[in-house]
């Protein structure tokens, strides 16, 4: 069989207080609250489900942000994160455990994109299938064939 895993990708944002770095304890600093926020996600209910070929559904973080000059503490981080999902559950309900999450850490959860799982019966590639990545790729600015990577157009 030919699988493709669906996908709920987004930026999570975190509020604190800022004050400069030598005033620590009155600050409630954004960063450390995303590092506490982080393994809550990556443990999510929804990464406990797997899927032979596909694996294990799960999330990643891919960069983390925040808004402190040096010597400050920072009053907002943000981190990007992606998942990796086959079958169940849905979309919905991976948005909205991510939203739970997040709420219960005083953050909120912007989607950016999203998109649905396939599996062909057998090896072959269906047309569909071919269509769809074919189309996921040229909206990221890639075609079929090329390397992941994009080339410097420096």
């Amino acid at each position: 069989a030919v699988v493709e895993t669906g996908f709920v990708e987004g930026t999570v944002a975190v509020d604190g207080r800022s004050m400069h770095g030598s005033l620590i304890e009155e600050a409630d600093n954004a960063v450390v609250k995303a590092a506490l926020l982080i393994p809550e996600l990556l443990d999510a209910p929804f990464t406990t489900l797997e899927h032979p070929i596909a694996g294990r559904n799960m999330v990643s973080v891919l960069r983390i942000e925040s808004s402190a000059p040096m010597n400050a503490i920072p009053d907002r981080a943000s981190f990007y994160l992606t998942t990796r999902i086959f079958g169940e559950p849905s979309l919905e309900e991976v948005r909205a455990q991510i939203s739970d999450i997040c709420e219960r850490h005083d953050a909120t959860f912007e989607v950016a994109d999203e998109g649905g799982w396939w599996e062909t019966a057998d090896a072959r590639m269906d047309g569909r299938a071919q269509l769809r990545g074919s189309v996921w790729l040229a909206g990221r600015g890639l075609r079929a064939g090329a390397p992941a990577s994009r080339p410097s157009t420096g």
